[in-house]
């Protein structure tokens, strides 16, 4: 796999794809599927596992900086429901 630096625009799956290793998988679903609610799920279950991993790094790099990453994951999440 490339590094993910020397990618001029990454992609939200190839970000998932080396938070998952380097190891690109079936992270997004072809149609989504919707709860009672109408809300709309693009990530598939090991896609939902890997974005969890890599929210959860941009959060303790917030701590350990002590910056406010929650823009960057609100669009994160935006993206995720967009697909």
């Amino acid at each position: 796999m490339e590094k993910l630096d020397k990618i001029e625009n990454p992609t939200l799956e190839d970000i998932l794809a080396c938070v998952n290793g380097g190891k690109y998988d079936k992270f997004f679903r072809s149609r989504p599927k919707e709860d009672t609610e109408g809300h709309r799920e693009w990530l598939t279950k090991k896609g939902s596992q890997v974005y969890a991993k890599l929210t959860s790094i941009l959060y303790a790099c917030a701590r350990l900086t002590e910056s406010n990453v929650e823009s960057i994951v609100e669009t994160l999440d935006q993206i995720t429901g967009e697909l």
